[in-house]
This record gives structure tokens, sequence and C-alpha cells, in this order.
């Protein structure tokens, strides 16, 4: 690739970021009452790739209402949208899932 290649695909890739960023904050919400309930009683990896899964389709249903807003970006580019918002949203639930988590207390005895 070449230097002008490189400088060409700078704008781009900082929209596709931006129209990524706004769809991973649109749908953290839906995201999160879809998975609240079990992920709790996960671990990590397996939270991860159950919020990954539940989270396609409204990912899949905030980047057709961020690209019909914003004609700007190619076919080409909404792949690389999704990959992007998909990651953000998974990170955002994950890290949620672990803040809401409840703590156990240990139950004290006299002894």
């Amino acid at each position: 690739m070449s230097l002008f290649d490189r400088l060409r695909r700078f704008p781009q890739e900082s929209e596709v970021k931006a129209i990524a960023d706004q769809v991973a904050s649109r749908a953290r919400h839906d995201v999160w009452q879809r998975v609240c309930g079990r992920v709790a009683a996960m671990g990590t990896n397996e939270a991860r790739g159950y919020i990954r899964a539940r989270a396609k389709a409204v990912v899949a249903r905030e980047i057709e209402i961020a690209l019909a807003q914003t004609r700007r970006v190619r076919n080409v580019m909404r792949e690389r949208v999704t990959e992007l918002a998909n990651e953000l949203v998974v990170r955002a639930v994950v890290s949620q899932s672990r803040v809401m988590q409840p703590v156990v207390e240990p139950v004290r005895r006299a002894v």
C-alpha cells in the first residue's frame, strides 16, 4: 500500500470509528436488557460469547439506522463498522455485567 493510499484511507477509518461509537452507544442499553439476567452467573469468556450472540441483531438494526442517516459510508466500510461496533458493545456490556455482579457475602457463624 502506498503512502497516498494510506492517507486517503485515514479519514474513512476515523469516520468508521465515529459511526461505530454512535452505534455502540445506541445499542448498549438494548443489549444489556437482553442479557442482564443470564450473564451474572457466567464466566468472562462465556459471557462474551453470549453477549456477542445476543448483540448481533441489535447492532445490525442500529447500523442500518446510522447508515441511512450517513450516506457517505460505502458498503465496503459496513463490515468494518459492524466489527468495531460489535466489539465495543461486547466490551461495554461485559464490563457493566462485572460491575453489576452481586457480591455474595460469606455466611458467618458464631464459634
